[in-house]
């Protein structure tokens, strides 16, 4: 390693073991709080300036065994001090820390994208861990996302053109969404996928797919929850976390969000605005044609449905699998052009014409 680091950084088999300020230095472990074996150990350097300057990689084994004691271990005053060393002397790192350090070093090397995702990592583990959060909305500042004190709800937009914005939420999912993009492509149209977290983890392909074929990504949370039944800082990891996996999956940063079950008050919404998100809700949603005959549905969400609206779909199995095909067909034929919600907010106008 290079002699001119500031710092040092040990792990073991991943784990975060110290900090040190000197190459030569000692840290006492507890063997038996890593499995038995060969385990990685791993020493980085780094310059003053935080820049990763040189690293170590070697293997040592471990042997797992208990504390040894002069007096007899049958002896009750030596089984209380062998549960007190063990307590004491066993290192223990707080979930998060070690993504909070490496986000902190990756920040400060400028490599934004690997910061947020470690410090989303370190904000998921333990929220109150000292200034993650504040770190967290630095570097969201930084790759450009927003951040906004308030942003109202997106219900429908003011537009002179025949437009309207097709969402569809939840997913990806493995069957209906390939076959909701073949319909898509036929048609000729453009949508918003609002995707939960733990899905894209799954099928992040399928992520991939969506921006590949024309299409715009939004969150729709990690765990699909009902947000106001939440504290403030799970929304917020709830946000951070979905717009993270996204980024892993694709590439791509996620600034629109829609609330699973439309489920938001004034609380949820500042937190939203806060981490640079705009909040999409709608015009006509399929949900509240549930009861209706089949038949009918196509015919109800058409009379609901103008220039500049937003029509809620599902990206899974429901009704949106039932009258989809006939929907596009209507929307095509009552002269619409069907768009993503960007493509929709950038032909807004404030002094929209009649349509003809």
């Amino acid at each position: 390693l290079d002699t001119a680091a500031a710092y040092v950084v040990v792990s073991v088999g991943r784990r975060f073991v110290g900090v040190s300020h000197s190459l030569n230095f000692s840290e006492p472990l507890e063997a038996t709080t890593w499995p038995a074996g060969p385990q990685p150990l791993q020493v980085d350097a780094y310059d003053s300036e935080g820049r990763l300057i040189g690293r170590g990689v070697t293997t040592v084994t471990v042997q797992t065994g208990d504390l040894t004691l002069a007096e007899p271990p049958a002896s009750p005053a030596a089984a209380w001090v062998r549960r007190q060393l063990e307590q004491t002397l066993t290192p223990e790192v707080l979930p998060g820390v070690w993504e909070q350090l490496r986000g902190e070093i990756a920040w400060q090397q400028g490599r934004l994208a690997e910061a947020q995702a470690y410090l989303t990592a370190a904000f998921e583990s333990d929220p109150s861990l000292p200034r993650v959060r504040e770190e967290l909305l630095a570097v969201s500042e930084a790759l450009g996302l927003p951040v906004m004190q308030s942003s109202p709800r997106l219900v429908q937009v003011r537009t002179s053109r025949p437009l309207v914005a097709l969402t569809f939420d939840d997913g990806p999912h493995p069957k209906v969404t390939p076959w909701v993009l073949d319909l898509l492509e036929r048609a000729k149209a453009h949508a918003t996928f609002f995707l939960v977290g733990k899905q894209v983890e799954m099928y992040p392909e399928l992520a991939r797919q969506i921006l590949a074929r024309g299409h715009e990504i939004g969150s729709h949370t990690y765990t699909h929850p009902q947000l106001t039944k939440l504290t403030a800082l799970d929304v917020e990891r709830e946000l951070t976390t979905s717009r993270m996996v996204i980024a892993q999956a694709t590439g791509t940063q996620v600034t629109l969000f829609r609330p699973p079950g439309g489920d938001y008050d004034g609380g949820v919404g500042r937190l939203v605005s806060l981490w640079g998100f705009t909040s999409v809700f709608w015009t006509c949603n399929i949900c509240d044609y549930y009861k209706n005959p089949r038949a009918k549905v196509v015919d109800g969400m058409a009379r609901k449905i103008s220039p500049g609206g937003i029509i809620l779909l599902h990206n899974g199995e429901d009704l949106t699998l039932d009258v989809l095909p006939e929907l596009l067909q209507r929307l095509r034929t009552d002269g619409y052009e069907m768009c993503s919600v960007s493509e929709l907010l950038a032909a807004r106008s404030d002094n929209p014409e009649p349509r003809t």
